[in-house]
């Protein structure tokens, strides 16, 4: 009880001193986010982490044609071969016709967008045009620059996009003032990000610009998530050398036959955005990957980061998102890496906990990812073992779960054997998980993967600020 009043005592005091400071009233209430098929997972589960705990918004997923699930696994339009050979299902709310007015969207890139070189996806770049007049915000990130680089909307302007794939996004705009090397790019009300987790910390700087910096920080504290603040940073645009003749892509590391290559992600009411979007592209990109099932209760659609009954607190999640899993607790197939992920709360529910007891004999390894922590403990699979969790929430879940030696400033925790391991909270994953792939795979496998992600990984498991931000001890 003591730390629930401590947790909630910091939070009150952390958002009464920033809202004394902005004021909402022209503020962005609609947000709009444009789903395409083989859309890449972080380009909108990144910026929609923060999004969720923006105050006073709605959130639309716009999907082109239908409301049927959006799929991030995608056919190539012009070869007809797979790309992402994992994908996920998400749930769009409405679709270009449908779609209320709004004062950002957010176009988001992906193997997908590589469509509009077979002349398909033209009525997402007419509803980008069409909408574009009436927004007080055009964001696009990754290969999504491509789209709005083709709608002529950024003609003139200066914009970016993914560095691997620099060629195809700017043979799709020849009017535009292509910046090739640039985190992100700001021209008036027009934002471009580089690739993929790029878009990330372009939502953390747009955040702090609309909204104030505490506004952009506390977020980030719930996130636990470390953005790159400098738009100039980018060591990927010198990897490829976009300033001259570019650099094809680095091959793919050779795969061990030890390597795990069966992946599974437990899912439920509440389960945080960050973490299960972050790690499903680490594990969509990574070669190492033969299939990824998406396990819930039951196959109805799962809504992330708002549980029935939680409390809905300042600078946490105010909504989530639907997604389709593949599997029940029943039927899920055996699995060589299980993933539980957390929520913004503590998470109880036996259910879970003995799902994760019964898998846990044949597994190479178990994950747990902030309070997911929680639901392993409950399990009993942790006791004696060193692990850390949540930061927001890691003295509450200490103080219940006592036989674990719970580890306060660490960004991941490795049990000796190597099998149980376990990240703090939300973005912690990214670093989790590429420390993860370095050891179930290769350094240099692990490397290959967050060059794919244009992700720049903290390696030091003791470098966790979030620690001493939330009293964790």
């Amino acid at each position: 009880m003591a730390a629930m009043a401590s947790f909630l005592l910091r939070v009150i005091i952390l958002f009464s001193a920033v809202t004394s400071c902005i004021s909402t009233s022209s503020l962005p209430k609609t947000y709009g986010i444009l789903l395409i098929p083989g859309f890449d997972v972080l380009d909108v589960f990144g910026p929609l982490s923060y999004i969720n705990s923006l105050p006073d918004t709605t959130v639309h997923l716009i999907a082109e044609s239908s409301l049927d699930p959006v799929y991030s696994h995608t056919l190539n339009a012009t070869m007809s071969t797979i790309i992402y050979k994992n994908g996920q299902l998400v749930i769009p709310t409405h679709t270009i016709d449908t779609a209320p007015p709004l004062d950002v969207l957010i176009v988001v890139g992906g193997a997908g967008s590589r469509a509009i070189l077979a002349g398909l996806l033209q009525p997402s770049v007419a509803f980008i045009r069409d909408r574009y007049p009436t927004l007080k915000y055009l964001l696009s990130i990754c290969t999504g620059n491509a789209l709005t680089a083709t709608s002529g909307v950024i003609d003139g302007r200066l914009s970016t996009g993914n560095k691997r794939a620099w060629a195809f996004v700017t043979g799709q705009g020849p009017n535009v003032n292509w910046v090739p090397k640039a985190r992100w790019v700001v021209d008036g009300n027009i934002w471009s990000s580089s690739g993929v987790e790029s878009g990330t910390d372009m939502i953390y700087s747009f955040i702090k610009h609309v909204y104030t910096k505490p506004v952009a920080q506390s977020i980030a504290n719930v996130l636990e998530h470390m953005p790159h603040t400098d738009p100039s940073f980018d060591p990927f645009a010198d990897l490829y050398n976009t300033s001259g003749t570019l650099i094809p892509p680095p091959p793919t590391p050779p795969i061990p036959a030890s390597a795990p290559s069966k992946f599974g992600v437990l899912i439920y009411p509440g389960f945080s955005t960050m973490e299960v979007w972050s790690v499903l592209d680490f594990i969509n990109l990574a070669a190492i990957t033969k299939n990824v099932s998406l396990i819930a209760a039951d196959l109805n659609p799962v809504v992330a980061d708002i549980a029935p009954g939680s409390i809905s607190l300042p600078f946490f999640p105010k909504r989530g998102q639907p997604t389709l899993p593949k599997f029940t607790l029943e039927n899920a197939p055996e699995l060589d890496v299980l993933l539980v992920p957390g929520a913004p709360r503590i998470p109880r529910d036996p259910k879970l906990a003995a799902f994760i007891a019964s898998k846990y004999p044949n597994l190479q390894y178990l994950i747990s990812m902030g309070t997911g922590a929680a639901l392993v403990a409950q399990s009993g699979i942790s006791n004696g073992h060193e692990a850390t969790t949540a930061k927001p929430f890691f003295n509450q879940v200490k103080q219940k779960y006592k036989g674990v030696s719970w580890k306060a400033k660490a960004r991941w925790t490795v049990s000796d054997d190597g099998k149980l391991w376990s990240s703090s909270g939300g973005a912690a994953i990214m670093d989790t998980f590429y420390a993860f792939l370095g050891h179930a795979w290769s350094p240099e496998g692990a490397n290959h993967t967050s060059i794919n992600l244009e992700y720049v990984p903290n390696t030091d498991p003791s470098v966790d600020p979030f620690a001493d931000t939330w009293g964790a001890r």
